[in-house]
């Protein structure tokens, strides 16, 4: 046998045997798994105005900034204290604030990555809560 071929053969059972090896992988999710991960990122609306902030329109969805932005909150939102504002700058208005206590009451909730504390993530997710 020449070493070319014996070179060929050791690769294609190599192959073969990670092929198998990972085809039992205790983490390899199973179809029911995938169908349930596939139906929880289904695309579905809830409304914005299931809201209980008086201030807050029925059009006017809330964002909540979990991390500043480089270091510094936007407006008048800072470390002291939570607030919220109303953003009229874009091309659609939104509400947006700090307080980490409206989570529940958000549509979107913006990380930003070089400020992120992976220990000091929320523990909770609503349905209607889009993370960024």
């Amino acid at each position: 046998m020449t070493p070319s071929k014996r070179a060929s053969i050791f690769i294609l059972t190599s192959l073969l045997l990670l092929l198998r090896l990972f085809s039992f992988s205790p983490f390899r999710p199973t179809f029911r798994q995938i169908g349930g991960a596939r139906s929880q990122f289904k695309w579905s609306y809830y409304p914005w105005y299931n809201r209980d902030s008086a201030n807050v329109t029925k059009e006017v969805p809330r964002i909540l900034l979990w991390t500043p932005i480089f270091g510094t909150w936007i407006g008048p939102l800072n470390n002291s204290r939570a607030g919220e504002m109303l953003n009229t700058k874009c091309s659609r208005p939104c509400i947006l604030t700090n307080d980490r206590s409206r989570l529940v009451f958000s549509d979107a909730v913006v990380f930003h990555i070089r400020d992120i504390d992976m220990a000091n993530l929320p523990q909770i997710r609503s349905p209607f809560t889009q993370y960024v």
